[in-house]
């Protein structure tokens, strides 16, 4: 009898270990279940990211073709205003090139007009001289025309 006693008790020892071990997996069974519906949850939020993301690329995609068809709009106004830039330096270059020969040519005129000025003052102080010398000898003519009448 107490050996029947030992193993019912062993028995409901068991029984009791067993209905631990499953409420435990119960439990784990519960965790997955919600874990699993959580990550449902979570794929189908991405899954609507995904298209949400998909969406803006496309939307990212269209404005880089117009971006770079702008950006080629763009890049041939540079050309062009590079080949102004170029032009208007050419014909700078050739303005100042002709400034500094006419810079050099007004410097000659120059340096040959303060030759003529001087040149004058020489011709002028000697036409000054030869007058004062024709009225001295007008004098000297008159006092000898007096002189004999």
């Amino acid at each position: 009898a107490e050996a029947a006693e030992e193993a019912k008790e062993r028995q409901a020892r068991e029984i009791a270990q067993l209905e631990e071990h499953v409420a435990l997996k119960q439990a784990q069974v519960a965790a997955l279940e919600q874990k699993l519906e959580k990550r449902n949850s979570v794929a189908t939020e991405n899954e609507d990211r995904a298209r949400t993301a998909e969406r803006a690329l496309s939307h990212a995609e269209a404005q880089l073709s117009s971006t770079r068809k702008e950006l080629d709009g763009t890049r041939d106004e540079v050309r062009l205003l590079r080949e102004s830039r170029e032009h208007v330096e050419a014909r700078c270059a050739a303005l100042k090139d002709e400034l500094v020969d006419a810079n050099r040519r007004l410097s000659e005129d120059a340096a040959a007009l303060s030759k003529l000025r001087s040149e004058n003052g020489n011709l002028t102080a000697r036409c000054e001289a030869v007058e004062a010398r024709a009225i001295e000898l007008q004098r000297a003519c008159d006092a000898e025309h007096t002189v004999v009448a």
